[in-house]
C-alpha cells in the first residue's frame, strides 16, 4: 500500500509542478503584453509629440517671414 501511496505523492507533486510552471508562464506573458502596450502607448506619444513639434516650428518659420 505505502509504495502506491508514494507514486500517488509523486504525481501530486509533479502536477502541482506543472501547474505553477504554467502560472509563471502566463505572467511572464501578461507582463509581456503589458510592456508592449506600454511601448507601444510611448512610440505614439513620441510621435505625437515630433508631429506637433514639425507643426510649431513650420508655423514659426512662415510667421517669421
Amino acid at each position: 500500500m505505502e509504495p502506491q501511496e508514494d507514486g500517488d505523492r509523486k504525481e501530486v507533486q509533479q502536477s502541482s509542478r506543472e501547474e505553477e510552471e504554467e502560472e509563471k508562464q502566463k505572467k511572464k506573458k501578461k507582463k509581456k503584453k503589458k510592456k508592449q502596450k506600454k511601448k507601444k502607448k510611448q512610440k505614439k506619444q513620441q510621435q505625437q509629440q515630433h508631429r506637433l513639434r514639425r507643426a510649431f516650428r513650420a508655423d514659426t518659420s512662415v510667421g517669421s517671414l
